[in-house]
């Protein structure tokens, strides 16, 4: 169960929310969104105009004692530091042509931001052209090691509605098919990735 993976005592971050649909539902089954962040690449305005149930998921979250923001990049949110228990993301259909740069940016720049135990949680799709991304040989090379892989069911998620999230159909729901969520932890200490942050900084 979804519960069973996060802790409403947890410092949690959400890189990457479309509708706001995916925290909003860990939201619910915690209680409380009090150490919650969750962000979007999405402004307002994009918002408005790609999802109209986004604003009531955001809500909720507000309402819960969540901090919501707009306009974040993963490849820079380490601009932001904060030390986090948890960062979660969902990268299940961003473009494959921009995929190494995307997940590697979002990688490096998690590490740093990581407390000492905290891990990386990322959701992505088994199938292809998903599962050639190599994901965990991706978070390996930014200095996260993969302590686990486990199935995703959205079963665990109630309220979550996933969506394609980008173009005319942004707000149209896609196959999920089989999913997994790999869990990682910090290999080797921050200083070593500095220099490689800045590549996808700028």
């Amino acid at each position: 169960m979804a519960h069973l993976d996060y802790s409403p005592d947890s410092n949690m971050l959400f890189v990457g929310e479309g509708n706001f649909s995916y925290s909003m539902s860990i939201c619910i089954t915690l209680g409380s969104g009090a150490n919650m962040t969750v962000t979007s690449y999405d402004t307002t305005k994009d918002l408005r105009e790609k999802y109209p149930d986004a604003w009531a998921n955001i809500r909720l979250l507000t309402d819960s004692g969540a901090t919501v923001l707009h306009g974040v990049d993963a490849r820079k949110m380490s601009e932001h530091p904060s030390l986090r228990d948890l960062i979660l993301c969902f990268f299940s259909l961003a473009s494959c042509s921009k995929h190494r740069e995307l997940v590697c940016g979002f990688f490096l720049n998690a590490v740093p931001m990581l407390s000492p135990e905290g891990q990386c949680h990322v959701t992505h799709k088994r199938k292809p052209p998903f599962n050639q991304w190599h994901i965990p040989k991706l978070a390996s090379e930014c200095g996260l090691g993969l302590t686990d892989c486990a199935d995703f069911n959205i079963e665990d998620y109630p309220g979550y509605d996933n969506k394609r999230g980008d173009g005319e159909r942004a707000d149209k729901r896609f196959p999920l098919g089989k999913c997994c969520k790999y869990k990682f932890v910090k290999e080797f200490g921050v200083d070593a990735l500095c220099s490689k942050v800045s590549l996808f900084s700028t």
